[in-house]
């Protein structure tokens, strides 16, 4: 590994002589030049040095998975199922090991052996579709143009005028319906790396461009960034899931958190409050019953209801929403990776004129494999969105299975 050969590297005994030395300098050079290619951006700085609740994450701790090396030629699916599924097993034992050891503040390991057996009955039953490997995403599936038709249905989405929906593939439908109906469509940005929501207004787009609009180029050229201070009232979300238990509405994403801060997010500008329903769009393999909402954290959004490409079902007992964002669960890892949460913790604490909690360590989920990465493309074409001042020349899919190469992958998931 790169760590490894930078330490023998370092610790190499003192040449003898000056070919030998110069050897040991080369060898050196070729361990930084292979380690600035294969670890993950800003993995040392995340590992040393960071403030948790406890004090200082410690340098055995990791704090993020080790990335997978991508090759250039197209790998089979059963092999990039192979690699995602042990990334998901080694990134499983590694948290088990961190939560024993009391190294992390996160007390959800058990989470990662119920998301691996979703992910693993998706793939073999060919239930999941692009992007492929179904492993570290919220899984698009066969039958979510169905699933999406269930959500119509409902009244609390003929009644809204705001409806919230995540960029994840398998939400593409809802999307679609939710601006042919008429109504504004909020969308959170992928991974919140470049900001929290954006918000698109069907009057001012034209209809022929609706499908465009959905993917996730289309969202960043048709819709305009939501200010943290703007006034709106969201009267529904819609999210996906890897698994969800309809009793409790106990409900596991793919582990990066960005649905829960969200919410919190939302829940912390007055834009929806505990009678906001919150959606989930699943296969019915991802129902289950035997998540203990007991187990279930603060920050953990619930669901009032879940639809499936046959059925609606209803929370019978619908766990309580969080209240806002709780940043003494927020580890500087998380926080590292998302600047616009940086950003806005800042704001609040010259606003409140003093340091706001920090969580404790913790290490972070890989990141899905990249079809891009594994030679692997996409179904779609190159579109004739409208050249303007975002953008020219810009890709974007139509509905649900015909993502381009740009939109593989880079959802929300």
């Amino acid at each position: 590994s790169p760590r490894r050969c930078l330490a023998s590297a370092s610790l190499a005994p003192a040449a003898t002589t000056a070919m030998a030395s110069a050897s040991a300098a080369w060898s050196l050079l070729a361990c930084l030049i292979v380690a600035a290619l294969v670890l993950p951006p800003g993995a040392a700085g995340a590992r040393v040095g960071a403030k948790g609740g406890d004090g200082d994450c410690s340098a055995d701790n990791p704090t993020t998975s080790p990335r997978v090396r991508q090759r250039d030629r197209p790998m089979s699916l059963s092999a990039r199922v192979g690699i995602a599924q042990n990334m998901t097993t080694a990134h499983w034992r590694a948290v088990e090991e961190a939560e024993a050891n009391g190294d992390t503040g996160a007390r959800a390991a058990w989470k990662w052996g119920l998301r691996q057996r979703v992910w693993d009955a998706m793939e073999a039953s060919n239930i999941s579709v692009f992007p492929r490997p179904a492993h570290h995403r919220t899984p698009n599936f066969a039958g979510a143009e169905a699933a999406a038709a269930q959500v119509i249905k409902l009244d609390e989405f003929k009644r809204a005028r705001i409806v919230q929906v995540n960029t994840d593939q398998q939400l593409v439908p809802i999307r679609l319906a939710t601006l042919i109906a008429g109504k504004t469509l909020l969308v959170l940005q992928p991974r919140m790396q470049s900001g929290l929501f954006l918000k698109l207004d069907p009057s001012k787009i034209d209809p022929s461009n609706y499908s465009r609009a959905v993917t996730q180029v289309g969202m960043k050229y048709f819709g305009a960034p939501v200010g943290l201070d703007e006034e709106l009232k969201v009267d529904l979300i819609v999210i996906g899931s890897v698994a969800v238990d309809p009793a409790s509405g106990a409900r596991i994403g793919k582990g990066e958190g960005h649905t829960d801060l969200g919410y919190g997010v939302l829940r912390w500008m007055g834009a929806v409050d505990d009678s906001t329903p919150v959606v989930t769009i699943v296969h019915g393999s991802q129902v289950v019953d035997t998540i203990d909402s007991g187990r279930m954290l603060v920050y953990d959004v619930p669901v009032d209801f879940v639809c499936t490409p046959m059925r609606t079902l209803r929370a019978e007992r619908p766990l309580s929403k969080p209240t806002g964002i709780y940043w003494e669960h927020l580890s500087p890892q998380r926080l590292a990776a998302m600047p616009i949460l940086q950003a806005l913790r800042s704001k609040l604490e010259l606003e409140l004129g003093e340091a706001l909690p920090v969580g404790k360590c913790e290490i972070l989920p890989p990141k899905p494999l990249r079809n891009r990465n594994l030679g692997v493309r996409g179904k779609g074409r190159r579109s004739d969105v409208p050249h303007g001042p975002q953008g020219r020349g810009q890709t974007a899919g139509g509905g649900n299975g015909t993502t381009t190469e740009a939109d593989g992958g880079h959802a929300a998931d």
